[in-house]
Order: C-alpha cells, then structure tokens, then sequence
C-alpha cells in the first residue's frame, strides 16, 4: 500500500472524515479507531519510510494509543489530575519529543473570521463585542470541545462558512461577521490531521487527530465524553504556558491550538477541507473585567458587518461576478463574498487597546 492508498482509507475511516460509531464508551470507541489505524499503516510499503524507520512509526503511535487510553481511563476512574497531567506529559513536556510534531505557526497579518448571531435581524454588533467573553461575563462560558467551563478563550474560523457551521447555521439576515488579523506571528499547537499523508510525521499527527475529533453525543446532554481528550490538551496548553515557558528561556509560548472541525465528517454545503479550519486562544488569565491584554495585543478586529450591509451598499460583489473567472463553487457563495469585502479596505479595523 502507498500513501495514495492510505489517504483513501483515512477519509473512509477515521475521524474528522468520518464518524462511524455513534453511541458507545468513549473508550472501546476510541480504541476501535486508534487500534484500526495501527493496522492501517502496518500496511504500508516499507518504501514509504525515508526518514524514520517503519518500526520506530509504529512503536510511537502504539505509545500515543496507550497514553491516550490510559488518560480516558483515569478521568472514568476518578483520577482528575492524573488523568490532566499524563495528557500534559505526552505531549507538552519539554522532555518529550512528539509535542514538535503539532507545532505550527501562521504568518503576521492572516486574516481569522468570527460571526455572531444578534437578536434582531440587521442589526450590528459593536466590534469589541466581536471579541471573547468579557471577563464580567464569564459566567456564560460553556463547556466546549477546547474550552474549561468559566474560562473564556476567542474562537475564530479560517472562513466565514464554518464559523456558520460551528454555529448550528445561524440565520444570514441574524448574523454579524467580522475578520480579525493578528499583530504578529502566531505559534498554534495544531492538531489538524494532515488533509494528504506524505511523510512520517504527517502519520504521527493522527493518534491525536482521531482522538480529539471523534464525535457522537447528541448536541441537548451537557457532558460528552469525546470531549475529554480535547480539554485535557486546552488545560496542558494553560499549564505549558505557565511552567515550561517561564522555566525555559528558549521555549516560546503556544498562542492557542488549531484543529479540523468535526463537521468535515457531515453533509455540508462544501467539501473543501481548506474552509474548515477553527482555532481557540484562550485568555492568559481572567481578569475582573474587561479582555484579555494579549489577546487584544495579539488582534485587530473589523466593524462586523450583515450580509445586507454588503449587497445593499456594493451590490457589485454579489452581482457581477462573471462564473468564467472564478475557480470553485465556494467562490459562489455568500460566504466568499462575505471574506472578500471584510479583508477590503472599506472596513474599518480596530485595536482592542
């Protein structure tokens, strides 16, 4: 089998492409997956392995399987901050090489996507209110795949159609979007499974991958247990920041963590995994009141705007595209012309300061 092969089985089999089981413990459903994905990549042409041998591959996902495992266990059982620091262990100890293969960073100046949904159809929001939580409200924080009850983070998509997604599809006429950039490059703990498997460490993303994507608790219960593996990387995040950083001059702080929305595996208006990319920075600490002073360091943020807003007062873009031109069916939709007027001149942008 070669890597053309395995991506056709990755898309077919394994979370975020697909969710096969739907009810279950997390942990038989997790070791189906991860057990499965072992046997997979056994098969696989030695030709394939370049850099690092074939047994070397298999021994670390074995490794990342059990910890993962292991991990479940422990919260099942009681044992919270067991449960908490083996997570941190495996994959934010400085001592533990796996972590640089989720490092990434994303260049100054790219342009992140937010949408809320108002009350009254066009009506806007401010844009400071485009922004995390305030801290005077925190008590509206909810549990989430990367979140802790109680602390706020900024979550942002790479497009305009999965920040609707995430949203269970908000009315358009309801729904505010802004675009925000970063100030400077950002580092992200990225989790994403790799869209097309080339190389070894593409293969050493996916323990992790899988783990934190899987999916199958309805939407109206307040605790999913395949949320456990996410937290318990959003906590290590928390910690890595707070220890490793300040003990090692030379280790820089991870700004939030990116990962592939677990809708990908659903029928969805588009198929292009490259608009479905969502990202959590959480807050450094809370405050009193106000935001957090990184973030708003870290971030401009845009007036938002309605879709009215736009084909109101620039019909041209929603009218006069010319279909000869444009190169996909996402170039098409509202979204994309959406993106296309928030990156434009004509919107104002904002520091937080």
């Amino acid at each position: 089998m070669n890597y053309e092969d395995l991506n056709l089985i990755i898309r077919k089999n394994f979370p975020p492409y697909t969710h096969k089981y739907k009810s279950g413990n997390i942990i038989t459903i997790t070791e189906k997956y991860l057990n499965h994905f072992v046997e997979v990549i056994q098969e696989l042409d030695d030709e394939c392995f370049k850099v690092i041998k074939k047994n070397a591959i298999i021994n670390n996902l074995k490794y990342q399987n059990a910890q993962i495992i292991k991990a479940l266990d422990l919260f099942l059982s009681g044992e919270v901050i067991e449960y908490y620091t083996l997570i941190y262990d495996t994959y934010f100890n400085g001592k533990n090489e796996i972590k640089n293969v989720y490092f990434k960073t994303i260049p100054k100046n790219s342009p992140f996507f937010r949408l809320r949904e108002n009350s009254l159809p066009n009506k806007n929001f401010k844009y400071n209110e485009m922004f995390h939580i305030p801290f005077e409200e925190v008590r509206r924080t909810g549990n989430q795949r990367f979140s802790l009850s109680g602390y706020p983070s900024l979550y942002l998509g790479n497009s305009t159609y999965i920040c609707w997604e995430e949203l269970s599809r908000p009315s358009i006429e309801k729904s505010n979007f802004s675009v925000l950039r970063n100030e400077r490059e950002i580092r992200m703990f990225d989790i994403t499974p790799p869209f097309v498997v080339g190389k070894e460490d593409d293969i050493l993303r996916f323990p992790l991958g899988i783990s934190s994507a899987i999916k199958f608790t309805d939407s109206q219960f307040p605790f999913k247990s395949e949320y456990l593996i996410p937290q318990a990387i959003f906590y290590s995040l928390l910690r890595f920041n707070k220890i490793d950083v300040l003990e090692h001059s030379h280790i820089y702080k991870l700004d939030g963590i990116m990962y592939k929305s677990p809708l990908v595996g659903e029928e969805l208006l588009f198929s292009d995994d490259n608009q479905m990319y969502n990202y959590v920075f959480p807050v450094s600490r809370i405050e009193d009141s106000g935001f957090c002073p990184e973030l708003k360091k870290l971030f401009t943020v845009s007036e938002s705007k309605t879709f009215n807003d736009i084909w109101l007062k620039y019909p041209q873009l929603v009218f006069d595209p010319s279909p000869d031109e444009l190169k996909d069916e996402y170039e098409f939709s509202i979204f994309h012309i959406i993106e296309k007027f928030l990156k434009g001149k004509t919107v104002k942008k904002h520091d937080l300061d």
